[in-house]
């Protein structure tokens, strides 16, 4: 038996990255896999390889996870193929960086709408089908820089957002919890993905990053999605409203 046997797992962004890493890992474990992505080519790729290795996967794609609409559709298709949902693990995101001087409301907002929505409107809309259930995990990505400011990220707007993330979830866990429904949040350290890909080829950038690591190397989607089939399994039954730091001691450093 797989440690998320049977379970089905809604995982936004499973294109690529982080992702893509848990669909392949909670498949693996036994978990009914329902994918998502704006990329329905890399959406599709994933749903390939999962099902080459056994496990069973389908995909919502091109999924826009600002669309309330779009995020109904992607509960609707898991309710339909499988007849229930077990887990939402809200993984998809898209910020935007720039220094504050050069940042403007619209870019600003931007980022509020391409990171938060994809994180409110999922549990929108998965919320009343886990309160009917009296049971669900709920999974949301947060970063270090929630906490976490380097010299050479212009990350203003992305850390506004996944503090936002951060106080989301604990504040939902509570309501969550008169329910029997679970809620944490995964912070993960500079992960290597096509989102870092090109910046991870800047030396001296990455150098400046990794001296506020502990562990002085890049992170991969394969740790993250460790971490996270912790939190969405049996195994963390008393763990709620927490904030995991997968970071190689970046946000203690």
């Amino acid at each position: 038996m797989g440690r998320l046997q049977n379970k089905v797992a809604i995982i936004t962004g499973t294109g690529g990255g982080q992702g893509r890493a848990a669909a392949l890992l909670f498949a693996s474990e036994g978990a009914l896999v329902v994918g998502c992505d704006l990329d329905s080519g890399a959406a599709d790729q994933t749903v390939i390889d999962v099902r080459a290795a056994g496990g069973e996967m389908i995909s919502a794609s091109p999924c826009d996870l600002t669309s309330p609409e779009e995020c109904e559709r992607l509960v609707q298709l898991a309710l339909a193929e499988f007849g229930r949902v077990d887990i939402l693990y809200n993984n998809a995101a898209r910020g935007e960086f720039a220094w504050f001087e050069d940042m403007t409301h619209e870019t600003f907002w931007r980022g509020m709408r391409n990171e938060l929505d994809p994180v409110f409107l999922p549990t929108k809309a998965v919320w009343p089908h886990f309160v009917k259930q009296q049971s669900g995990v709920i999974l949301n990505t947060a970063s270090m820089s929630a906490t976490k400011v380097f010299e050479v990220l212009p990350s203003v707007a992305h850390t506004t957002v996944k503090a936002a993330v951060q106080g989301f979830t604990k504040h939902l866990a509570y309501e969550g919890s008169l329910h029997g429904i679970r809620v944490n949040c995964i912070s993960p350290g500079l992960v290597a993905s096509p989102v870092t890909a090109s910046s991870l080829e800047d030396s001296e950038w990455l150098d400046a990053m990794l001296r506020k690591h502990m562990i002085k190397r890049v992170g991969t989607a394969e740790e993250i999605a460790y971490a996270a089939l912790y939190l969405v399994s049996d195994e963390s039954s008393w763990t709620t409203a927490a904030d995991f730091a997968v970071d190689g001691g970046a946000t203690a450093f």
